[in-house]
């Protein structure tokens, strides 16, 4: 309805104007011939371009386009599908249809979109896109960004699936010349990128060649499924092994020959940042989405600006290296950091939180870290002129650790700066909390107390990193939260959750003036029950709730 409503806007347009429109709609046959397909899907976006203001192109439910040459640009910077240029508004309805480059193609990505331009893709997938490897000998010998899409406008998508798309590779390893890879194997976007109900797999960041070996982190290219700056918003969107480009060295003479080397491990270098599947610097929202098997880091927050937005909530994350990395430098006091109802699962670090300069407060609420080896990690760090006192790395609210090696961390890199972690109405179950949990061995940190807030119950005395413990009368240590042996599953909400089993002390633990910042649980169920709230990610429903008197606890 919608569809013919426009058309008759616009034929009503058209016949009460001396000037000639251009079709609101353009539909994209699937020709039995793939080479007239193709070519037909690129004259009707060209068209559509042409025209440009607000346009659509309809293409054939199912069909597979796939695409054999360049269509425009050179060098690192080569695209299959016409420019979205500053002039367009584009929508292609896909339909359930297909984009791909064909193997034997030259390399190219499929959409660039220019500043000033939008591009909206809808029920379609994207694969195989390459932007192009560095042939330069000298200038900028960076691979090129974007493996599919590289965006400078806005761009929207929903119901695509972006998969094994590459970006392009940097450098010449047989002239050793280093270079670096390009960047986002799926898209680069240097705006603003909302995808919605969309998927990104198996997607990577270009290779890169380090000659020199000075200067490898810097070169490795950062963002295996998205490089982002500006505004990256994610809804419903999964993402799983992504990985980042490889390194390529030349072997000592007289054998000279290019091979893939091992670089050194994401969590030996400077910044892990740069092996994130999702690299970001800037705003970002996340909702509802999932990320998996990413081999190093899952989404990355880098030195963004000083005032912007980092919202997660309703998220999973599951056997990736770290969940979330945040590296902060600067002031971000009107800044947003804030995780909600999420779940961190089987992950080497499920948050690694770290502020150079300046007081960050990342809130954590009613979320769950299980089978993590460490759940959240925060660390202070004062370099060159501008040391710092102790900083507020994260508050942590209403969540539950389960099974962990360690639990929760914080300390300082540098004696000049140290940071705190504050945890209160929190569970802490069956994690392991031993003494190396002071030192993890991929920073050279020394470890300090995580502040007890109240209404803690932990399972071990003392609770302890270095030498943190329970330390106010309202908490408990060395008492049994009494947790479901089947750890996080499906309890109901969005994300999984460790239920509390009937007679947990943690039920009816919290008297309401000290949760009621929390109206609801991880899973959305209101806050408290009774007269009381329960402490843990998790709010029991079902259970008989008796009252202990905080004297007799």
């Amino acid at each position: 309805m919608l569809g013919v409503t426009l058309a008759s806007v616009f034929l009503f347009a058209t016949m009460s104007s001396s000037e000639p429109m251009a079709p609101v709609s353009i539909a994209v046959g699937c020709n039995a011939d793939p080479a007239a397909r193709s070519a037909e899907l690129v004259t009707a976006i060209q068209d559509a371009v042409s025209a440009g203001g607000s346009q659509l192109v309809t293409l054939s439910s199912g069909c597979v386009y796939t695409l054999t040459q360049v269509n425009n640009g050179v060098l690192t910077r080569t695209n299959g599908l016409p420019v979205i240029s500053h002039s367009i508004d584009l929508t292609i309805q896909g339909n359930g249809a297909t984009l791909s480059r064909d193997s034997s193609a030259p390399q190219f990505r499929f959409f660039e979109v220019e500043q000033g331009g939008r591009l909206t893709l809808q029920n379609m997938a994207i694969t195989g896109g390459h932007a192009g490897d560095n042939t330069n000998a000298s200038g900028n010998t960076a691979g090129g960004d974007g493996g599919a899409i590289l965006n400078r406008g806005v761009l929207s998508g929903s119901f695509v699936t972006f998969t094994n798309n590459i970006a392009g590779a940097g450098g010449l390893c047989a002239s050793n010349l280093d270079g670096a890879g390009g960047r986002g194997g799926a898209i680069a976007s240097f705006a603003q990128t909302n995808l919605s109900n969309s998927a990104l797999e198996g997607n990577r960041s270009g290779n890169y060649v380090d000659i020199s070996k000075q200067a490898a982190y810097f070169l490795r290219a950062r963002g295996g499924a998205i490089f982002s700056q500006e505004s990256l918003s994610l809804d419903g969107v999964s993402a799983k092994a992504n990985p980042i480009g490889e390194l390529i060295i030349a072997h000592s003479p007289p054998d000279g020959t290019c091979v893939v080397a091992s670089p050194l491990p994401y969590d030996d270098i400077a910044s892990p940042t740069h092996f994130a599947a999702i690299h970001h610097s800037g705003s970002i929202t996340i909702t509802n989405s999932s990320f998996r098997d990413e081999q190093d880091v899952a989404i990355a927050e880098e030195y963004p600006p000083s005032e912007y937005e980092f919202v997660v909530k309703d998220s999973l994350f599951y056997n990736n290296g770290r969940g979330i990395y945040l590296i902060e430098q600067g002031s971000y006091a009107t800044s947003t950091h804030r995780l909600e109802s999420s779940a961190f699962v089987s992950n080497e670090v499920g948050i690694d939180i770290r502020s150079n300069y300046d007081e960050l407060g990342f809130k954590i609420v009613n979320s769950t870290f299980a089978k993590n080896d460490y759940g959240v990690v925060g660390q202070g760090k004062a370099t060159g002129d501008m040391p710092r006192g102790a900083v507020l790395m994260a508050q942590v609210n209403s969540s539950t650790f389960y099974l962990n090696r360690c639990s929760i961390a914080a300390g300082y890199a540098h004696e000049t700066s140290a940071a705190h972690v504050i945890v209160k109405n929190s569970v802490m179950s069956n994690n392991m909390d031993t003494h190396d949990c002071e030192r993890p061995t991929w920073h050279q940190t020394t470890w300090l107390p995580v502040i007890d807030a109240g209404y803690n119950i932990a399972d071990h005395f003392p609770w302890k990193f270095g030498n943190s413990e329970i330390t106010t009368t309202t908490s408990l240590s060395n008492t049994n939260p009494m947790l479901d042996v089947q750890g996080a599953k499906d309890n109901g909400g969005k994300t999984p959750t460790v239920a509390l089993l009937p007679g947990s002390p943690a039920i009816n633990f919290i008297p309401a003036n000290a949760c009621a910042d929390v109206t609801a649980d991880q899973r959305g169920v209101a806050r408290p029950q009774g007269g009381r709230c329960d402490a843990g990610a998790y709010e029991s429903l079902s259970y008989p709730r008796v009252f202990m008197p905080l004297l007799a606890r």
